[in-house]
């Protein structure tokens, strides 16, 4: 255990985890169980394994019968914050609002867990199916995504390579039109779909970064 610590402290949290998994849970006392089992939400947590940090706190929460232990509650918010899981962050942090993880004040508590969690204060994340649909007409999943100004540019260019593949077949040049103007559009509409994918991604990922961040600073004060 005392290895583990360190390891952490080091930041090597990987070599953490894998201490900590070596240690036979059935061979040591229920006080020293529930300690391994928090120190292994708690590297998975900051080695960024968000999904097994949440397992962990999970089966913690099962060792105290269904009643988080007031030093975990933060760091369960935290785990429940990176994954987008904010109405259940909200949801937990006021069932525990009364348990003195924000002072005596359990109504002063949970005004505030309100206001950091309200609609206003929660990041309205974009959705790909948006994207995916918009995108249909060339420039406007980009333009959805957060870059108008280039969802406008895409649009000339497939606009342009759609027109000059017209003006080529109609003066004749039908090879030239059909693959030259083809492929133009082809490139420009393609690969705008899946630029607008990625702004969508990009965009969620900055504004959920940003409360987290603030929800974080906010929750350890």
């Amino acid at each position: 255990m005392q290895k583990a610590l360190c390891l952490r402290w080091a930041g090597e949290y990987e070599r953490a985890s894998a201490t900590l998994d070596r240690i036979p849970l059935f061979f040591v006392t229920d006080s020293v169980r529930k300690k391994v089992v928090f120190e292994r939400a708690l590297n998975y947590y900051l080695n960024g394994r968000f999904a097994q940090a949440e397992g962990e706190i999970r089966v913690l929460e099962d060792m105290f019968q269904g009643k988080l232990p007031v030093g975990s509650v933060l760091l369960c918010a935290l785990i429940l914050n990176e994954q987008q899981k904010w109405g259940d962050a909200k949801a937990m942090l006021l069932a525990n609002a009364s348990s003195g993880v924000f002072g005596n004040d359990s109504v002063a508590a949970k005004n505030r867990i309100m206001i950091l969690y309200s609609d206003s204060n929660t990041p309205r994340l974009k959705s790909k199916n948006t994207a995916f649909w918009l995108s249909f007409l060339p420039g406007a999943g980009i333009a959805y995504g957060g870059e108008p100004a280039e969802g406008v540019l895409n649009f000339v260019m497939n606009a342009a390579a759609f027109g000059f593949g017209v003006y080529e077949i109609y003066y004749g040049y039908y090879l030239t039109g059909y693959f030259t103007g083809g492929i133009l559009l082809e490139k420009f509409y393609l690969g705008g779909r899946k630029r607008a994918d990625f702004l969508v991604e990009r965009t969620n990922y900055e504004r959920a970064k940003h409360f987290n961040k603030q929800a974080k600073s906010s929750l350890m004060e």
